[in-house]
């Protein structure tokens, strides 16, 4: 899939007389495999980027296997190169997921993010638990830490939901608890 998603048409003017050249071309491929109690993803994206020396990219490989009828287990490696090679970042990790007999699962993560910059890691741990309280509707309550070098802010809300203003000074350790509701159509 290609697609041309300009925020502005390309090369206009704005309010005070520079140019904006917004012309962009997203590129987004993924597959995936899935037999028995396995599950493989690969995913690619790049951006064209007109403006820059470099297109941004990102390639993504996700899977999981069920190791029993009640145990997950999952894995996830992302590399991201982007417009300066300071950004440049790996991210891997490991999960669990076992459902337990009833209604509750309790699942389990770790990430590691390596950056290419000078002090630029950080590792994220979550741990939480999920109760299905009828079938198109599950609670759940999580509790994520993010511990960061000295060149990273990150934290465990910013990146799918919450307040993003709250960001952690370089190397602070940022950790937060999300209880929701997920609710299936």
């Amino acid at each position: 899939i290609v697609q041309s998603s300009p925020t502005a048409a390309p090369d206009a003017a704005t309010a005070d007389g520079t140019a904006v050249n917004n012309d962009n071309d997203l590129l987004s491929l993924a597959v995936h495999y899935a037999e028995g109690p396995a599950f493989l993803g690969v995913g690619y994206e790049t951006v064209a980027n007109p403006a820059g020396p470099d297109d941004p990219s990102v390639i993504r490989v996700g899977g999981y296997y069920d190791v029993a009828e009640a145990l997950r287990v999952t894995a996830l490696y992302q590399t991201v190169s982007g417009v300066d090679s300071q950004f440049d970042q790996d991210v891997y990790g490991i999960g669990a997921q076992y459902r337990a007999s009833g209604a509750w699962s309790f699942k389990a993560q770790a990430y590691q993010l390596s950056g290419e910059g000078d002090e630029s890691d950080s590792t994220l741990l979550a741990v939480g638990t999920e109760y299905a309280l009828a079938k198109p509707v599950t609670l759940y309550l999580v509790y994520a830490t993010v511990d960061n070098d000295d060149g990273r802010n990150l934290t465990p809300w910013s990146q799918g939901r919450g307040d993003t203003g709250l960001a952690p000074a370089g190397g602070d350790t940022a950790s937060g608890l999300s209880l929701g509701t997920i609710v299936k159509f």
